[in-house]
């Protein structure tokens, strides 16, 4: 089979902390008839270290895509995004050429094979947090990638983080998210002042506020061009969930999801921090992000002592060393494990507790 129409479809990435209005862009991107957003199974960092100079496709290939995807990607009542049972095997045969671009491109699109018209797409978004630390292996694979810079005020990310942690983590300590934070906003402006050619920046605020115009500078960007059936992505969600036989609480949890983020968006929740963290919780984060959050015009409220900055540097060494320690190892398989194998667990649990 011939991969090379793969190569005329460019890839772009959205980038950023976790709550900070990744998963709306991505949403909104994926209406656009010329787009999609890729679901966030991590593939392209997974298979980097032994496919990334691949150019035949060989039966150890197709089997490792098969059961990577079997517990991580196929699920019939997905209605987001899902890969056939055998998807892999009817559509790799060994001896293909193939590069790790293309591969990587084609399992993209493989997710919406049977939901979206896949000859007009022209553009592949991928939004994932934890690549904003990957982007030189990903220039690697693909030189001609975009990025898609996006930011949110650290006190709003701090509350949004603790107000909507998934189940299985647990709630951290203002001073972690903080850390984190920091992180995040160092890359982005290591990539905007280092690659500025190839990256926007897009600040959560401004998103809310103006939707249409910052969407707008978006493709631009992209090179694609505007629809206003971007805007309407929650009626085809709605319309494929109505078809699934969900049970009762998992419909109107999914239900709640997408009308949530439909909605006219409250611009007061992006300054909900003023009333909804406690002010020495304020302080704390302003002394920990004081630095990079100046570089995106987040000014801090309050002033501190000497003595105040004393107490916050001391509460906040358990999240320097936590957070420092994982980014100083900057382990793929940590990340996985954090994030899918305690997910994966949790869901099993659940189902367990359910029999």
């Amino acid at each position: 089979m011939d991969f090379s129409y793969l190569d005329k479809i460019q890839i772009n990435f959205i980038i950023g902390p976790a709550r900070s209005g990744t998963t709306l862009l991505a949403l909104i991107l994926h209406n656009h008839p010329n787009c999609i957003s890729a679901p966030e199974k991590k593939h392209f960092l997974y298979f980097y270290k032994k496919y990334n100079s691949i150019s035949t496709v060989t039966q150890i290939l197709i089997n490792d895509l098969s059961n990577y995807f079997k517990g991580n990607g196929i699920d019939t009542k997905n209605i987001l995004f899902n890969i056939e049972d055998d998807f892999f095997e009817s559509n790799l045969s060994v001896g293909d050429k193939i590069n790790y671009a293309q591969l990587t491109k084609l399992i993209y699109l493989s997710f919406y094979k049977n939901i979206k018209n896949i000859d007009e797409v022209t553009c592949i978004v991928d939004k994932n947090p934890y690549y904003t630390f990957q982007t030189e292996k990903i220039l690697k694979v693909f030189p001609d990638a975009k990025f898609i810079c996006i930011n949110r005020d650290f006190r709003a990310n701090i509350l949004s983080n603790r107000q909507s942690q998934k189940p299985y983590n647990s709630i951290k300590s203002v001073g972690y998210y903080a850390v984190i934070w920091n992180y995040y906003s160092e890359k982005l402006q290591y990539m905007l002042q280092q690659f500025s050619k190839i990256t926007i920046l897009l600040k959560y605020e401004d998103l809310v506020e103006n939707k249409e115009l910052e969407v707008k500078k978006v493709l631009a960007f992209l090179d694609v061009s505007f629809s206003n059936n971007v805007f309407d992505y929650h009626k085809e969600l709605l319309d494929k969930l109505s078809n699934l036989n969900l049970n009762e609480n998992v419909y109107e949890r999914a239900v709640k999801k997408i009308v949530d983020l439909s909605k006219p968006i409250n611009t007061k929740r992006a300054y909900a921090w003023k009333i909804e963290l406690f002010e020495s919780e304020i302080k704390q984060a302003e002394y920990v992000c004081s630095k990079f959050g100046s570089y995106y015009n987040y000014i801090p409220s309050k002033t501190l002592g000497y003595c105040e900055k004393i107490k916050y540097f001391i509460l906040t060494i358990p999240g320097y060393i936590r957070v420092g320690a994982f980014f100083l190892i900057n382990s793929s398989k940590i990340h996985f494990y954090l994030n899918d194998v305690r997910n994966a667990n949790y869901r099993r649990k659940n189902v367990s507790e359910k029999v």
